[in-house]
This record gives C-alpha cells, structure tokens and sequence, in this order.
C-alpha cells in the first residue's frame, strides 16, 4: 500500500477545555492510580501536525466533544474562548456532550463560529422537530468518499439538568 492511500484517523475528546498540560489520573492494571500529564491543545496540535506532516492527504481528525466547557476560560465565555483554538487544528468534524451545558441556543451559536460543523443525528428541535445540526458530513481523504456520523450524548435529557436540553 502506498503512503498516499493510507487513512490516519485522529480522535480526540474530554478535552475539557484544558489549554494546557495538566495531571489526570490513568487506571492501570489492577485499577491502580497513577497521575500523569495529559492534554494541552499546544501538544494536540503537533501531534495533529506530525500526523498531517507523514499523511499530507490522508489524516481525518475528528473531535467527540466535552471540548467547550471545563476550565474559566471556556466557562468564562460559555464556550466562546475554546472556537479559535480548535479551528487551529483543522477538524473534520465533532459531536457533543458537556458541551451542550450553556443551552441549545449557545452551542448553536459557538457552533457556528467553528471551521467544521458540529454533527448530531440525534438532537432535535423541542417545538419543530427538526435536526439542529447536520447528523452527517462527507470528506475526502487518502482517495477515499468517508461519511462521518454525528451521535450526540443520548442521555443529556436523563442525566444533566433540563436547560442542556
């Protein structure tokens, strides 16, 4: 196989809006704790471009949301502060979660700022019935058609409090 026609598939989430590295805590083996650094959007984006750099034509990054709400400068500007840095890292495309905790109408709004679009086959408007987001896109890569399907967080009416939904 040629390295043209090879397709890198880069996925991140639980982002969390965190700008920087900072400690998280890993259970390995027999759930023991260990705490190392993870995440940064500095790190995200060279790994992205390391990616892109070895697969000019054949890299899909996709982001599964739990991006735009986290740390005071998401919260700060309900989501606002996050859109420029992930347009950066030239998505594909992305899905939500807590992202959907400033209201409908906010991510709708943050949403619309970002350079990729933010897929949901399954949220609906509450009065017309219709999709808020596209439930799909289609891309290019590594000489391949590649449909992306969209699934939001299916329980956010269950588990979050009810103006997420």
């Amino acid at each position: 196989m040629s390295r043209a026609s090879q397709l890198t598939i880069l996925q991140m989430n639980d982002t969390h809006a965190y700008l920087d590295l900072h400690p998280e805590m890993f259970l390995e083996g027999a759930r023991q704790e260990r705490y190392r650094n993870a995440g940064g959007y500095a790190r995200i984006a060279t790994l992205f471009e390391q990616a892109r750099s070895n697969n000019p034509d054949g890299v899909l990054a996709l982001d599964n949301g739990d991006t735009i709400h986290g740390t005071y400068p998401a919260v700060h500007s309900e989501g606002q502060a996050i859109a420029p840095i992930v347009n950066s890292l030239a998505l594909d495309g992305m899905t939500g979660h807590w992202d959907f905790a400033y209201g409908p109408a906010r991510l709708q709004k943050v949403a619309s700022t970002l350079d990729y679009p933010m897929l949901a086959c399954n949220c609906y408007h509450e009065v017309t019935g219709q999709l808020v987001f596209p439930p799909y896109t289609v891309v290019e890569r590594a000489g391949l058609n590649i449909g992306i399907i969209g699934i939001a967080e299916h329980i956010i009416d269950k588990t979050m409090p009810p103006h997420f939904s």
